[in-house]
């Protein structure tokens, strides 16, 4: 099967998150708060954190918009598809997972990339998203595998990674990073596939 034949829901729902495909223009003032807040943490990881730009409304605005075309369309390999963290009580948007998808080896998988705000960390948010997202995606029927991508200082991820049911795969260089390569660093590959889906 080819992978514009993955359809995913519009919601995800966890017990205490929605992740949702868009969110209203709204929140884009409490994703600029949240960015704010957390630029600390996401600078050692994320080249686009260490951007003045990404911390503006105007560019999170865009990249909002720009995320509502990328769903609107059939899915593509290479190309970034983010669910947005929402608490279920507040509504509030807590952190961003997103998805893409890649055929470079035997069957298609996707890979994951994430980041949740400094509020809302230490209380296990990103596992429940990580895991129920992961569901959906292996419940397609079209991709074989989803891994999670990330250097070995990164201990939190890491363990995301390990609480949401993913297992090593193996380690090496930036070119195991298919999302975000840098050759500069190594990597850690973490997998769940569909042979590991419970009955």
């Amino acid at each position: 099967m080819m992978l514009e034949n993955i359809i995913l829901p519009d919601i995800i729902e966890t017990p205490r998150l929605r992740l949702l495909q868009t969110v209203p223009d709204t929140q884009v003032s409490v994703m600029q708060a949240a960015l704010r807040e957390s630029r600390d943490i996401l600078t050692p990881w994320f080249k686009w954190a260490e951007l003045p730009e990404t911390y503006e409304i105007s560019t999170i605005q865009e990249r909002l918009n720009q995320s509502r075309r990328n769903w609107a369309s059939a899915m593509k390999k290479g190309i970034d598809y983010p669910y947005y963290i929402t608490d279920k009580q507040t509504g509030d948007f807590q952190g961003c997972l997103g998805v893409m998808l890649f055929d470079c080896y035997e069957k298609p998988h996707a890979e994951l990339g994430y980041w949740m705000r400094k509020a809302a960390h230490g209380k296990g948010y990103m596992p429940e998203a990580v895991q129920h997202l992961t569901d959906s995606l292996l419940d397609s029927g079209v991709l074989h595998k989803v891994t999670i991508v990330c250097r070995p200082v990164n201990v939190a991820s890491a363990r995301v990674a390990e609480k949401a049911g993913f297992v090593f795969e193996q380690r090496g260089d930036g070119t195991l990073c298919l999302r975000d390569p840098d050759a500069d660093h190594e990597y850690m590959v973490f997998q769940r596939a569909v042979a590991d889906q419970s009955d």
